[in-house]
């Protein structure tokens, strides 16, 4: 990783108005929207053939919480730091309360996060701020504090493409 690229919080590459937050809290029963659980997050994706859904109702109480697509998505319960983007297939999808949504800015590639937040230096930030007894978990004041190198968009997209 080159030292030059200044490392930020991650909260501060979040756009202005969608802070890192989670989903719903209580998903009740079946229904038609599709609902990202913290253990559908592994190995870099989001393993959407095993989702289940909830009512229409239920989601509308979380808009805040419905993909558009290209957001990064962390467990924050159970295996803390999986972490995967929304592929566009899920706009209209909603998450868990065990499951972190970062919106990042456009000038941030998400997979570039993923990606860093997947290596070995980024499992070491964030296994700082794991803990439990029982139930390993990631705060979300946590997470928002955990830094990230970040190059320029075009050395990101770069890198991504490498690592693709």
């Amino acid at each position: 990783m080159k030292t030059a690229w200044p490392e930020v919080p991650l909260e501060s590459l979040t756009e202005p108005d969608a802070p890192i937050t989670y989903g719903v809290i209580k998903p009740g029963g079946e229904g038609s929207v599709r609902f990202v659980r913290g253990g559908d997050i592994a190995d870099g994706i989001v393993r959407e053939a095993a989702l289940r859904t909830i009512a229409t109702d239920v989601s509308e109480q979380y808009k805040r919480t419905l993909l558009r697509g290209g957001e990064l998505l962390m467990c924050l319960v159970g295996q803390p730091g999986q972490v995967a983007v929304a592929s566009e297939s899920l706009c209209g999808a909603n998450i868990a309360r065990q499951v972190g949504l970062i919106r990042l800015r456009r000038t941030v590639d998400p997979h570039f996060v993923s990606y860093f937040l997947r290596s070995p230096d980024g499992v070491a930030r964030l296994g700082k701020f794991t803990g439990g007894s029982v139930q390993q978990v990631i705060n979300l004041s946590d997470l928002r504090d955990v830094t990230v190198p970040i190059p320029p968009l075009t050395e990101q997209r770069q890198t991504v493409a490498i690592l693709d």
